[in-house]
């Protein structure tokens, strides 16, 4: 083998190997890299457009925008936070200490209970609680380390999140001209995938964002007809949800159902769920969805369901992005290289 193509092979061997050791290293970030980008992408002509109306530098435009973009995500999180707390103490409030008290001392001083003529040994049940306890105590010892290491981690990937974010605003002209000469396609095709990367990370951030408002709203007048205490709490909570594939607002609703059905009786319960069915399910996530995502996206609407469910099921939270990316880019590139479009 002649020295030069040996060279070659080398020099291409090398890279590659440093390559894969980058992509290692990237690895642990690739959640909060995806969501910086999609972010990028949506609040990109905010960026440029405060940067022109104010006469801003890059870097101060793009701080801006990140401030504001998260500050809104952040602070309905603080005010739903806040929300279940004071109901919670309400709640704890509520509870006369004093009955309960005088109950469990009486439990506590039976030995037996007579239920139907059938005898329950009291000592024996109360030996298996103590049990319990103690399991439960352990469990919870051990467990808080991991919740601890997950906030760090939680933390840690929104820093990293956060600083990707800023550069992406920033730097984005020099990221898009540096991926275009990485990029094996030509320029028309190019720009027809950035294109597609753009309009997907645009439709979801702002399309679920809508979505998610307009099922805060729906909950909210549902909870309020059905005579609900802390409707606005059920909204959220259905806003917060419906950002879920598939089971969102049905776990609010299910939940809101029951409750309805034990205190109210069962009739007042279905016309909950006849509620539940005719304004949301039909409403809200086939008509108002299709809208939004599915009429935009161009996608057919079981490819719709299969990127949001299957995202989710396969990456988590961040498959709502990752799932339709996944099928638009297919879509895309089946074009140039089947179809020869492009």
């Amino acid at each position: 083998m002649p020295i030069k193509n040996l060279h070659s092979i080398l020099r291409a061997v090398i890279f590659l190997g440093l390559l894969s050791a980058f992509i290692w290293i990237l690895k642990p970030f690739f959640p909060a890299i995806i969501l910086a980008m999609a972010f990028g992408m949506a609040f990109y002509q905010v960026s440029q457009w405060m940067r022109k109306k104010w006469h801003l530098n890059e870097s101060l435009s793009a701080f801006l925008t990140v401030f504001l973009s998260v500050l809104c995500i952040i602070l309905p999180l603080l005010f739903l936070t806040g929300l279940l707390a004071r109901e919670a103490l309400s709640f704890a409030t509520s509870i006369n200490i004093e009955s309960l008290e005088a109950t469990l001392e009486n439990l506590n001083a039976q030995e037996q209970f007579t239920i139907a003529n059938y005898s329950l040994d009291l000592t024996f049940i109360k030996d298996k609680i103590m049990a319990s306890l103690g399991s439960i105590g352990t469990y919870v010892s051990v467990g808080s380390l991991s919740i601890i290491s997950a906030i760090y981690n939680s933390l840690f990937q929104f820093f990293v999140f956060l600083l990707i974010y800023f550069y992406f605003l920033r730097d984005s002209k020099t990221l898009i001209k540096l991926l275009k000469k990485l990029l094996p396609y030509p320029v028309s095709q190019q720009k027809k995938l950035f294109h597609a990367f753009k309009s997907v990370t645009q439709t979801l951030v702002y399309g679920n964002l809508r979505l998610a408002a307009i099922a805060g709203v729906i909950a909210y007048i549902g909870f309020l007809i059905f005579g609900f205490k802390g409707a606005m709490i059920w909204a959220l909570l259905a806003g917060v949800f419906s950002l879920i594939p598939a089971l969102g607002t049905l776990l609010v609703y299910g939940l809101g159902i029951l409750t309805l059905g034990f205190s109210e009786g069962i009739w007042l319960a279905a016309l909950m769920f006849a509620y539940y069915i005719l304004v949301e399910v039909v409403l809200r996530e086939s008509l108002l969805q299709g809208w939004l995502l599915e009429d935009k996206l161009k996608l057919h609407p079981i490819l719709v369901f299969f990127a949001l469910v299957g995202g989710v099921s396969a990456f988590g939270s961040l498959g709502l992005i990752y799932g339709p990316l996944t099928i638009v880019f297919l879509g895309t590139l089946y074009q140039f290289h089947v179809k020869g479009k492009g």
